[in-house]
């Protein structure tokens, strides 16, 4: 069998298909934030503590008054806790760990 039309597979140019990995945004959980409490998140990887990044918004309301929102600025691998301090963070966070 004879092919009429051989192609050459390697001149053809190569195409790769990348795929957009799409970002599901999805409801993970709340914290009631207490008076004079910081968040703070604890990478997993490296075991480094620092404060959260929050991001607030301030809307107005049907009402007229100001309504205010905030949302944390989440990191893959991270933690988040509430404490005082960055001593008590890590006395909470090495708690958690001890407890399963």
């Amino acid at each position: 069998m004879k092919i009429e039309n051989d192609i050459d597979l390697i001149a053809l140019p190569k195409h790769e298909v990348q795929s957009k990995i799409s970002k599901e945004l999805k409801y993970i959980g709340s914290i009631n934030h207490r008076p004079g409490h910081t968040l703070f998140e604890v990478n997993m990887n490296t075991c480094d503590i620092k404060k959260a990044e929050i991001q607030r918004k301030v809307m107005v309301g049907l009402d007229g008054k100001p309504v205010y929102q905030s949302k944390v600025m989440m990191n893959k691998d991270c933690y988040y806790l509430e404490a005082l301090n960055v001593k008590n963070a890590k006395k909470k966070f090495l708690k958690k760990l001890k407890m399963g």
